[in-house]
This record gives C-alpha cells, structure tokens and sequence, in this order.
C-alpha cells in the first residue's frame, strides 16, 4: 500500500478504531485534548480585566477542523498554527473569550468595554556612552530583580547584626553578587538604531526611517538543555532558581535562632506531636534545639551550594551554546541525539561535583569558613543529587517547567534527599554521628512525611521500566499495530492485554514496596513502633479522641463531592457539546476521547414502560443545559476555594495532623500522575481527560503541575514548620482568598494594568493586599494568631503583591515562599 493511500485509510478508521487510537495516545502534551478544537486564551492570566461579561455566544467551527481529529507531539512542544475560520465566526470569536466545550453561555450581565491604562512601559532602552553596553531593559524583570534583590539585601542586613553569623552574610552575599554579574552579562543587548540623514532627491526631500530596533534574546539553560525543554510562554526566572531557596533557607535558621533566644517551645501552640528524637548515646549530647540550630546552618550552606551548582551550568551553558547563523537563535538545539546528550550530561555533573568536593578541600585547607558544616560526602551527594533531580525533571515534564521553578523545587526534592539519607546514617552510626541533621525537628511527624513523599518519588524510580513500557506502548496508535502478517487482527487485544499486565505489575509491586521496604524503614526509625498500628492510635489523640477521624470524613466528603460534581458536569458539557454540533450541521464529529462507552447514554424520548424514570432525567439534562459554563480561570480558582474550605479548619483545629494529611495528599497526587502520564489501566484515560479541563498555559508539558503547585504552596507554611501560628496561614490565605480575589476583582473592576504587556491589574494587586490582610486581623481578633505589627506585616504583603504581579513564574510555588521568609526576617511577630 502506497504511503498516501496508507494516509488516507488512517483518516478513514472507524470510530471504534479511532477511540481507541485517542484513548491511548499519551504522546499528546498535557494541553493535548479536545482543546484543540476550541481552545481558552483567557486562562493564562490570573487578575486581568474581562471584556467578556457573559453574552450569548454561539461560534462556529470551521469543516476543515473535522479532517485531523486527531492531536499528537513531538518531544519537544510546538506552537500549533490556528486553522482557517469563516469571517463571522473570526468576527463573533474576537468579541468574547472562547469559553470551554460548551459553545453556549448564558448571560446575567451586560457586555461592557473599558478601557484599559499602562502604569508603566513595557519596556525601555538603556544606551550609555558605552556601545557595547546598550540594553533593552523589559520593566516587569527589572520590577522583578529589584524585588529580589531586595529581599537578600535584608537577609544579609539581618545577619549582620547577629555575632556569630557573619559566615552567612560571606557566603549569601557572594552569591548575590555573583548573580548580579550574571544578570548584567547576559542582559538582552540590542542593536541601536543608526542616524540616517535626509536624502536629497531634487526639490522633493525623501526621509529615511531608521531600522527598527533589534534585541537579541538570551535565555539561561541548564547544560545539554535546550530552549524546548522549558515552558515557553514565560521567561526563565533564573533569579528565582538562584535566590529564593537561600533566602528561604535563611530565613528558616533565623526563625530557629529567635526561638533559641526566647528559649520557647518546639513548636507553636496547637500542636500535639510526640518530641522530637535526639541522639543520647552520642558523645555531643545536643539537645533537639541546638541540633535543629547546626542544621538549618547546613541549610543554607546547602542552598548555597546549589545556587553555585546551577551557576556554573548557566554559564557553560552560555558560553558553549552553539546557535547556527542561518536558524533561529531560540532553537539553539545542539545536533546531538538525546541519548549522547544525556552521557554528555552525566559527565559534566560528575565533574561538577569533583570541583565542588575540591573547592571545598581548598577552603578547608586556607581556613575559609565556606561551607563549613558541610562534609565533603555532603557536598559530593547534594551536588550529584541536585544536578540529576533538576535534570531529571526538565526531560520528563517537556516544556512544563521554567529555570526558577525547576531549581526551586530541585533545591526542596534534594532537601528531602538528604533528611532521609541523614536519618539513616544516624542510626546505623549513633555513637558517632554528633547529631541528626534535619532541617525540621526529627519527629514521627518527619518520619512519615518522607516516607510519603520520599517514598512516592522513590517508587516511581524503581518501577521506572514498568512505567516506561506502559507508556510506549500507550503511545502506538491502533493502525501501526495491525500489520499485513497480522490477518486475525490480533494486535490490538495483545497491546491491551500488555497494557493491564504492565499495570498490575505496577500496582502490586508497589504495595510490596509500601508495605516491605518503606515500612520498614518507617519502622526503624520510630524505634521499632509499627508504622500502621501508631497510625491508627495517633488518630485518636488530637484534643477530642473524634476530632481527627471527623476532619477525614469531612474531607473526604468535600472532596469527593466536588470531583463528582465536575465530573458529571464536564460529562454532560461535552455530550450536549456534540449533539449541538450534529444539531446545527457543522460536520464536526463528537471528540472521540469522550465517546466512550463509560459515559452514560445520551438523553431519549420518554417511553410508557419507563416514563416517570425518563421524565426525570430529561428535566436534569434540561438543567444542565441551562447551568452556565464556567471558564477556566473560574474552574481553577473553584479548587483554590474549595482548599480554603478544607484545610482551614484543620490548620486552625489541628496543624499537626493537618501536617501529616497534606503530605499524605501529595503521595495520591505523585501516584495520580503515574497513572495519568504512564497510561495506567484502568483509570489513566479518565485522569487525562479530567485533569485536561483545569489546566492552563503553565501546564503547557507533557506533566500537568498545578495541583503540586497549589498543593505544595498550601503545605509549605506548615511543612517548614515556623515558629509562629501566623506563618501557618501564609499558603491558605496567600492563594486560597488573595489570589482568588485579586483575580475577581481584577477582571471585573480592572481599569490600570501594571504595564504593557502585562495582564495583571493594579486593582487585582490591591485586592490581594486588603484581603490578606483583613482575614489575619479577623484571625488575630478571634485569638487563632499572635499579635502581630500590622504595618510591617502590610509591607512585606505589598513586597509578596507586587512579585506575583510581576513574575512569570508559578505564583501558587513561590509567593508563599516569599511571602513566609519575608515574615520571619522582617519580625513581624516580636
């Protein structure tokens, strides 16, 4: 068969043969859905001003569409040019935002334009003297910088006061310098525009413009990375990769030294956990506070030597980059295969971690307090483990990650690392280990916590080639596998028998991990306690022995309730989205991703054996019809409120167990996305397709992220467990009511955006400030937080709005962060 006719019959499968080619072809980016056909360009922004206040819309989709239903990827993601549309459905779509699968909404307000105002420029040329130092100077990075810049001004402005942490100030303000110097050398240059003078032609004078000002883009990358391995539609945030972590570590070890002076309790109050384990047999003899105190020094010496870790690779990186004159300078893809890319990778990181062991030889050897609670095994695992976990993640999510949150979140996996491998030597050698070097206190709380989400990763590595097959085979579309040789068509049914084998195989070996080898090691370390038992007494000791096992049935209801209701909302969505289609005649076949026999049947006429039943679910399907569709910013800040409904009350009630039930919800999240990018059978197809309907540009890779993100920016104001009940509620009340209100109130009241270029409002700004701030003050009235001073708490909020007005990176990951660290170092609890 020739190869246009073998196109031809691909085109023509069956519906059969092509539901199932859809229902297993994971090789689609995480955007890679029925979004293809009708696409939500107003998702990517949190708090800007909506033209669109609901009118009725019914666009049509061109019959070109229904010709490729289908929607594949390349490794690397790639901008799909839009069809061609008719020119009133291009004149309806401009009028209003193209909503969700439905293409009706119904109206409750009037369509309303405002017009829009630019606080600032976008941008602006800095040319001094100096030719070579001309730059086009982007405001919201500058804006961005400062802020940061900012923030590791105080830091060290803090350290300084304290006299024995002057090491801290050496090293952080090193690096702060030296990331500077970074920024200034690779700033974007520009070609200035050359003076060309008026040119005579007879009586009539002809003015030559100018040639238009050219910038020459520069983006930081990881070593034997490219520009496609990062999410394309925000700058790389490098900054963030380099000085946030530091500044977070920091602020850690100064929350520990206010405590160690004030000489008060582990933890807040409110907290019922057993006391923190300590090492009696060691010759030391450190209580639980000095210990914590030496390792949150290590901390930041830690993050410190990630930051240079990453430098290093952004500047051979830069330095190397080979980009042909002829191609575009962002494709700046070496000629290599992936394979030889990755040997080439593992080379240079075990040279980088034998310079780093060096350096630190040499620092020893001159006196040098440079990382000097680092042994040089810390220093050779922390390197080597960074450089494969930032490496690791870039591969596997393709495009779903930018510079600054990868190494943010690099710095916080290699921190669990360290806990679990520090743990472990503590008690193997207890004699001769000074102390157990966690960055939290070393409770049955911690221990749980990284045998959870450790435990999750640590699966996912070992049962990597179970995964990988799952995938691969997912991936080969129904036609490639029936073959000539294959006349009983035989191959589909032997993938799918390989694919649940896989997944069985996944399944139980997992349960033999969880239940042997992490449960033994859990085991061991509560000091021969068996893991599950201690659970299970554990929760019947909270203040009433009801209160813990209530909250797990109230959280569970929650929350299966509200992934019922957008299942059977978003079901009935997509099901009257195509009967509507084939009602107007517009060609376009039902997306076979949802023409799934697990759906239930579409709505018929009632009959007299089973009227009353019929009757009845016509009057639901014509409520759901007229239920309004809700876009997808809406969809989105739903799960930040329905986060606010279920972990307030458990962190105002109980942290500690709160604690413990948030890292257990991060292991289901780790193991959900298993499932969903591996192609798991049974339930990998309904994760994908869910999950589809709540993502956003962010979640432009293959790995879908924003629920870690929310997930992780939420438990992070207790997992770094702080000395103050008012730094428990950064997470809730920064993403759950801030940024839920700054994206209201921007779209609905939005007249300033902060600059050109840039969706975020200065009305969505305030929003957040003043709800923030209102729901601490209602806290502090009804006695849950400790007085605070409100106007140092208003400034660093203003500093926590101000970045998330400014910054590209993933706001739910590191305004919290921000926002927390700033706390601390600004003593806003005395």
């Amino acid at each position: 068969m020739s190869r246009r006719r073998r196109r031809s019959t691909v085109r023509g499968l069956s519906r059969p043969a092509v539901q199932d080619y859809w229902s297993t072809s994971y090789n689609a980016s995480a955007s890679s859905s029925h979004h293809s056909l009708v696409t939500e360009d107003s998702s990517t922004f949190d708090d800007s001003a909506d033209d669109d206040n609901g009118s009725l819309v019914i666009v049509n989709i061109p019959q070109k569409l229904s010709e490729s239903p289908h929607v594949v990827r390349s490794e690397s993601p790639v901008v799909i040019q839009e069809s061609p549309v008719a020119p009133h459905a291009v004149q309806e779509r401009s009028a209003t935002h193209t909503r969700s699968v439905s293409t009706i909404r119904h109206s409750h307000s009037t369509h309303v334009h405002r017009k829009q105002v630019n606080l600032l420029p976008k941008s602006f040329t800095f040319a001094p003297s100096i030719p070579s130092w001309s730059a086009q100077v982007d405001v919201r990075k500058l804006c961005e910088h400062v802020i940061l810049f900012t923030a590791a001004a105080i830091t060290l402005v803090k350290f300084s006061l304290l006299p024995h942490e002057h090491w801290i100030v050496r090293e952080l303000g090193t690096l702060t310098v030296v990331s500077a110097l970074y920024m200034i050398a690779t700033r974007p240059r520009c070609k200035l525009p050359q003076v060309v003078p008026h040119v005579e032609q007879g009586p009539r004078t002809r003015h030559v413009s100018p040639p238009p000002v050219k910038e020459e883009s520069s983006q930081s990358l990881l070593w034997m990375t490219t520009p496609k391995d990062y999410r394309s539609d925000a700058d790389d945030g490098v900054l963030t990769a380099l000085l946030l972590g530091p500044i977070t570590a920091a602020s850690m070890l100064y929350a520990t030294i206010l405590t160690d002076i004030s000489d008060g309790p582990y933890y807040p109050a409110g907290w019922l956990v057993d006391p923190p384990l300590y090492l009696s047999k060691s010759p030391h003899r450190l209580t639980p506070r000095e210990a914590l105190l030496n390792s949150r020094r290590s901390l930041v010496q830690f993050s410190t030597l990630c930051a240079f870790v990453l430098l290093t690779h952004l500047c051979t990186s830069n330095i190397t980059t080979i980009r042909p004159k002829h191609d575009d300078p962002k494709d700046g893809e070496r000629r290599m295969k992936r394979g030889l890319r990755s040997w080439a990778f593992v080379g240079y990181a075990i040279s980088i971690s034998a310079i780093s062991v060096l350096f630190h030889v040499a620092c020893d050897a001159m006196e040098l307090a440079i990382w000097k609670d680092l042994s040089y095994f810390d220093v050779a695992v922390i390197s080597s483990f960074y450089q494969f976990a930032v490496y690791v993640m870039i591969r596997l999510s393709h495009g779903g990650f930018t510079l600054g949150e990868v190494g943010l979140v690099g710095i916080g996996t290699t921190a669990l690392f360290m806990e679990v491998i520090n743990l472990t030597i503590a008690k193997i050698w207890p004699i001769a280990t000074p102390y157990i070097k966690t960055t939290r206190y070393p409770t049955p709380l911690l221990i749980y916590q990284l045998s959870l989400v450790s435990g999750s990763i640590s699966i996912g590595f070992m049962l990597s080639p179970l995964l990988v097959l799952s995938r691969h085979i997912s991936k080969v579309p129904t036609h490639r596998l029936q073959r000539t040789s294959d006349k009983r068509h035989t191959k589909p049914v032997e993938r799918e028998t390989q694919r649940k084998a896989l997944s069985i195989s996944f399944f139980l070996f997992s349960l033999v991990i969880i239940f042997g080898l992490i449960g033994f090691w859990a085991q061991w370390c509560l000091g021969g306690k068996n893991p599950w038992i201690w659970i299970l007494l554990w929760l019947t000791q909270g203040k009433t022995k009801w209160l813990r096992p209530a909250m797990l049935v109230y959280w569970a209801a929650l929350g299966s309730f509200s992934v019922g209701a957008w299942g059977r909302q978003l079901s009935r969505s997509r099901r009257y989205h195509a009967s509507n289609m084939a009602i107007h005649g517009t060609g376009i076949p039902p997306d076979p991703a949802f023409a799934s026999s697990e759906l239930p049947p579409a709505p018929s006429t009632p009959t007299m054996a089973n009227g009353f039943a019929h009757v009845a679910t016509d009057l639901l399907d014509a409520a759901d019809r007229r239920v309004p569709t809700l876009s997808l910013n809406a969809r989105r800040k739903s799960f930040h409120a329905l986060a606010i409904f279920m972990f307030m009350p458990g962190i105002i009630l109980d942290p500690a167990f709160t604690h413990f039930c948030l890292s257990a919800a991060f292991a289901l999240f780790v193991f959900a996305e298993y499932i969903r990018y591996f192609a798991l059978w049974p339930f990998g197809r309904i994760l994908h397709i869910f999950l589809n309907e709540f993502i956003d540009s962010k979640d432009s890779g293959s790995a879908i992220l924003s629920h870690f993100y929310l997930l992780t920016g939420f438990a992070n104001s207790l997992w770094l467990e702080g000395p103050w009940r008012l730094l428990e509620f950064t997470g809730a009340l920064s993403l759950g009511i801030g940024d839920a209100m700054a994206s209201i109130i921007g779209r609905r009241r939005g007249r300033t955006r902060w600059m050109d270029g840039n969706p975020k409002t200065v009305e969505g700004t305030l929003a957040f400030l003043v709800s923030v701030l209102a729901s601490n003050i209602v806290l502090r009235l009804v006695g849950v937080v400790e007085p605070f001073s409100l106007w140092r708490y208003t400034l660093v909020l203003g500093a926590g709005c101000l970045l998330e007005a400014v910054s590209n990176q993933n706001d739910n990951l590191t305004i919290p962060l921000f926002i927390w660290s700033m706390t601390v170092l600004s003593d806003v609890v005395r």
